[in-house]
């Protein structure tokens, strides 16, 4: 995943992460990609695989809500 910045041009995740962790945005972000992820992953051929990673913020969130 990246992000796309008006001024400083495509983030990585080692930039932008930290900052929505920090700031709580790595809930609605992590919910995001995974609706995303899975939904692209629908179209795929069924022997192909997906795999995201998830922040220890979003598995604790996870974990706390089950």
């Amino acid at each position: 995943m990246r992000w796309e910045h008006p001024q400083r041009g495509l983030l990585g995740p080692d930039v932008f992460i930290p900052i929505a962790e920090e700031t709580a945005l790595i809930l609605p972000l992590s919910h995001w990609v995974l609706h995303t992820e899975c939904k692209e992953a629908t179209r795929w051929p069924e022997d192909v695989m997906i795999s995201v990673n998830w922040s220890s913020t979003k598995l604790q969130h996870w974990h706390a809500n089950r």
